[in-house]
């Protein structure tokens, strides 16, 4: 079985590039990768043709075509994301309409989803338009909510719909790790892309609440954005000298700040399954998240870890009730038995659930079925 899959440059970040990168080499189809989309100036300004929107889409448009010939896949697979600025889902109509012209199954996997913004097709002509036709044009999709699901159905989508998860890097979990419980490092971990919308600001305000009560407890951001500065300048401003600023991580370090960690934290406004929240798991760690997504099927109360709900309206700029998170994160401080029981829970689950190896058979079941069909 051949499969040619579309996935966001490296050099734009994000949730699509760790998911392929996860699980390529547990495929045993021959599975292919085309890049697509704009590098996030922030993470690799270097390229002045991937920079210049008209002549990357006519170069990427084009390999994409010349791999479709030169490869004869069975299946296309195109990663592709509702979000707020709606660009993904534009560009990502354009492959599926090439796949369609050379008579190519077409997989649709839903990664990002801003569900609670669009109640109807956010394109002209809503769920009759063209672009929601081209869609539908496919022969199956993957997401990974049933509130996803439910709303592609209310769009009129006839074809199959699977559920299906993303997963982390195996390296994270060697076979028998759980979290050391000798161990006491007394560290909260943040480890995401450093966005606004990644909940920074009411993680910053949490920790500094949780610090008075427990000034041994420090707290690491690791990640790269375009809000680390701002970041770093309300540190200042507010003199929480705690926290570390650890920048962009690769696989290594990334491993040891979660292994040096007792508590993840991640109080994103909008995900639909975050890469980082499994990764936490993976190593153990209990988790303190948003309600955002899958995160709260994915995080069992007091098992996982502690959901915290968004505010019915934003006070003071935030999203969060700080003072509910600087709770969530004392109690699992002051209660080492309870922080214990949750990484005997989480590192497990997470191997049986969202190990890469798991996720790709999952996929290649998948993949089977719409040929079969």
């Amino acid at each position: 079985m051949k499969i040619l899959t579309t996935r966001d440059r490296k050099s734009a970040g994000g949730g699509i590039v760790a998911f392929i990168e996860s699980i390529l080499p547990f495929f045993k189809s021959d599975v292919r990768c085309v890049d697509v989309g704009r590098p996030h100036s922030f993470f690799d300004d270097s390229d002045p043709v991937a920079k210049n929107t008209f002549l990357r889409m006519i170069l990427d448009y084009s390999r994409f075509i010349a791999g479709i010939i030169s490869f004869n896949p069975d299946i296309i697979h195109i990663n592709t994301s509702l979000d707020m600025s709606k660009k993904a889902i534009l560009r990502d109509s354009v492959y599926i309409f090439i796949s369609k012209l050379f008579r190519k199954k077409v997989l649709v996997y839903w990664h990002g989803w801003a569900y609670k913004k669009y109640t109807s097709f956010p394109y002209r002509g809503g769920d009759r338009g063209t672009i929601c036709g081209i869609y539908k044009s496919s022969d199956a999709f993957v997401v990974m909510m049933s509130g996803i699901k439910e709303q592609l159905l209310n769009w009129g989508f006839k074809k199959p719909i699977y559920l299906c998860t993303t997963s982390y890097d195996s390296l994270l979990m060697p076979e028998g790790l759980l979290r050391k419980h000798e161990k006491d490092n007394k560290n909260i971990l943040f480890l995401s892309s450093v966005l606004k919308e990644k909940g920074v600001i009411e993680l910053l305000k949490a920790y500094d609440i949780v610090r008075r009560k427990h000034p041994e407890w420090g707290l690491t951001v690791c990640g790269d954005g375009p809000f680390l500065e701002e970041a770093r300048a309300f540190c200042e401003t507010e003199k929480i000298r705690e926290v570390k600023f650890a920048g962009q991580v690769g696989p290594a370090e990334k491993k040891k700040h979660l292994d040096n960690s007792d508590i993840f934290c991640l109080l994103s406004y909008e995900e639909v399954f975050p890469v980082a929240v499994l990764e936490a798991l993976a190593m153990g760690l209990p988790v303190v998240c948003s309600d955002a997504g899958a995160l709260e099927d994915i995080i069992k109360e007091g098992v996982n870890g502690f959901v915290i709900r968004r505010l019915s309206e934003v006070r003071d700029g935030l999203r969060f009730d700080v003072n509910m998170v600087a709770e969530k994160v004392s109690k699992l401080i002051e209660d080492r038995r309870l922080r214990e029981k949750i990484s005997m829970n989480n590192a497990p689950e997470a191997k049986q659930k969202y190990y890469p190896g798991v996720v790709a058979e999952r996929l290649e079941n998948i993949y089977n079925q719409i040929l079969q069909e």
